[in-house]
């Protein structure tokens, strides 16, 4: 018989949004990823990275909030 693995609950919070790295054209939303409660570390995402993120683990407020730094209507 298999044995069950759960899937980590995954959330995310959102450390900051560099306009400077935004003007460059590079990942600008520096975002904590944090799973079981214990963070992970952090990535740059792109607004493409984020909508990912969204679609693969569910709504998120700070994935969110990073879009409307993009710019972007949620």
């Amino acid at each position: 018989m298999p044995i069950s693995v759960q899937k980590p609950v995954t959330t995310f919070e959102l450390i900051e949004f560099n306009h400077v790295r935004d003007a460059r054209g590079k990942e600008a939303a520096k975002i904590r990823v944090i799973e079981d409660g214990e963070p992970q570390g952090f990535l740059w995402m792109s607004a493409e990275d984020l909508r990912a993120n969204i679609r693969d683990v569910g709504p998120s407020g700070a994935l969110s909030e990073a879009l409307r730094a993009y710019g972007e209507k949620v």
